[in-house]
């Protein structure tokens, strides 16, 4: 089977805890405007978070396009489209640690 014994670059635990952290720094106010939910130093935290994250989105709306004109597009090219943030989750996931 194609793609087995190959693990994903990052898991989908590292993804939710980064994305968790970026997310929940905002709350909603009665009128629906987003609002900071701590200080500026975690804003900005988060705020730099998002954006090391933007190519990372791109990327995947990238793939889902891809998988969708080509009904053969493998495993294996799913995994080489998202092995160059491989490296880049664990060490988010790290200093997210530290700063929650």
């Amino acid at each position: 089977m194609e793609g087995e014994g190959v693990e994903p670059p990052v898991s989908p635990a590292e993804q939710q805890q980064v994305v968790t952290v970026e997310r929940d720094h905002e709350v909603q106010d009665e009128a629906g405007n987003s609002q900071p939910k701590c200080g500026m130093y975690l804003q900005a935290f988060c705020n730099g978070l998002s954006q090391t994250l933007d190519p990372y989105r791109d990327d995947l709306v990238e793939l889902e396009k891809k998988a969708l004109a080509d009904p053969h597009f493998t495993l294996s090219g799913v995994f080489c489209h998202v092995d160059k943030y491989s490296e880049l989750f664990p060490v988010l996931v790290s200093i997210t640690e530290e700063v929650t």
